[in-house]
């Protein structure tokens, strides 16, 4: 899948830089027939009347949420309908930092025992997403009003990374002076209040540390939207335009090195306002907005 994934990424990236490529080497023009339907071919100057215009192609930068920075180039087949391939960057950033206890003396009693006291856990939440994007966006009145399918390939993941910690000074247990054995860290069992059978067994690292990483959900997720704006506008140089739309993107996925027993995505399970988020989350809003910039003339 990850292979799948990186290959329709390269295969997004090169309709990108291609997009003007192929603007320069093959002008197109749409010319109305009846009903309102449209036919192309391609364009030679000196026969073609002033009325017949070339094929737009654009590209559109913008700034998105949950997406980062996006870049999408779209080509408007016919005044109606346009596509469009692109993709979302949002770099590694932490977001969110909380120290917690982490259950309670009696799951951590090795640690106690060789302690004193109760460690808590410090961590770190950081936010990431790479994705591409594929789109079709149809104009009922042929302007800028439009409603917008697609997909999105690739997930944003949550990435937490936690230390075992001394309260009372905030540094690592591994720094001070017990019996534990950095080879092998005694291990913690945390299991479901209603149901103890439900249990998730996890070992800290050598340096008492602990990492998960949550994909926010599946690889392929459906789009489904509506937004003003040309993505290839032909009457413009520039052209404003903004989406907004959800993303169907299936259940969180859950996935830890430091879980030995038992199924990590458990641990959402355990907490039930962890639960309603998860379940929110299924559902993405996206909020999309940006320039699209006219990459084709018409033809005079």
């Amino acid at each position: 899948m990850k292979r799948l994934l990186c290959c329709t990424m390269m295969g997004v990236i090169a309709s990108l830089l291609l997009c003007p490529m192929t603007f320069a080497q093959d002008n197109f023009y749409y010319e109305p027939l009846l009903d309102d339907a449209y036919t192309t071919d391609k364009l030679e100057t000196s026969q073609k009347s002033s009325s017949q215009s070339t094929l737009p192609i654009g590209l559109a930068l913008g700034i998105s949420v949950p997406d980062g920075v996006t870049a999408q180039c779209a080509v408007r087949i016919i005044p109606q309908l346009a596509v469009r391939a692109g993709i979302g960057f949002f770099p590694k950033m932490q977001l969110y930092k909380k120290t917690f206890e982490f259950g309670d003396a009696a799951k951590q009693q090795s640690y106690e025992e060789s302690l004193g006291y109760t460690p808590q856990l410090s961590t770190k939440f950081a936010y990431s997403n790479i994705n591409g994007q594929l789109m079709v966006d149809w104009h009922p009145a042929g302007k800028g009003f439009r409603v917008s399918a697609g997909i999105y390939l690739g997930a944003p993941k949550v990435q937490a990374h936690g230390m075992m910690i001394d309260a009372k000074t905030g540094e690592s247990i591994m720094k001070q002076q017990s019996t534990l054995d950095p080879n092998n860290m005694p291990s913690i069992t945390i299991f479901d209040a209603n149901d103890e059978s439900q249990r998730v067994t996890i070992q800290p690292s050598s340096e008492a540390t602990l990492d998960a990483t949550a994909t926010l959900g599946r690889v392929v997720r459906p789009y489904l939207g509506i937004g003003f704006g040309q993505m290839a506008p032909s009457d413009k140089p520039v052209s404003f335009f903004v989406d907004l739309g959800v993303l169907l993107s299936g259940k969180v996925r859950v996935a830890s090195p430091n879980v030995i027993a038992g199924d990590p995505n458990l641990l959402i399970d355990f907490n039930p306002k962890v639960q309603d988020i998860v379940y929110k989350a299924q559902f993405l809003p996206v909020l999309n907005l940006g320039l699209a910039i006219r990459l084709g003339r018409a033809a005079q």
